[in-house]
């Protein structure tokens, strides 16, 4: 015997498996802020080339708002991060609790600009 194993999966509700809460596709915060390391690609050629076009234009756009505060922000950024080396991205976060959402995004650029990310800790870049 012990050949039934196949039919007791009928029994299951159909379509159970699409309501299950399985991951969700949004990305929770600390995807956001990138915990994961994977797929960072290393050499200095990729990322001096992409960085250097966007630092490019700044001179000409330092006129606008959004501009300045990444600047003072990449300031405040690496002052923090220089006294507090290998900090969390929780304690990160919380020490800049004050942005405000619609700058979650500029927040990010400035934070990726001055420092990276290694298993949930951040030091200033190189």
């Amino acid at each position: 015997g012990g050949g039934g194993g196949g039919g007791s999966a009928s029994n299951s509700r159909p379509g159970s498996a699409s309501n299950s809460r399985g991951p969700s596709p949004v990305p929770n915060h600390d995807d956001v802020f990138g915990g994961s390391t994977r797929g960072h690609k290393r050499s200095s050629a990729d990322g001096s080339s992409s960085s250097s076009s966007s630092s490019a234009a700044s001179s000409s756009a330092s006129e606008d708002p959004d501009v300045k505060w990444c600047a003072s922000m990449m300031e405040s950024i690496k002052r923090w991060i220089t006294k507090h080396p290998n900090v969390k991205t929780k304690h990160l976060l919380n020490k800049f609790k004050s942005v405000p959402d619609s700058k979650a995004v500029l927040f990010k650029a400035a934070l990726r600009a001055v420092a990276t990310c290694t298993d949930g800790r951040w030091n200033l870049k190189g």
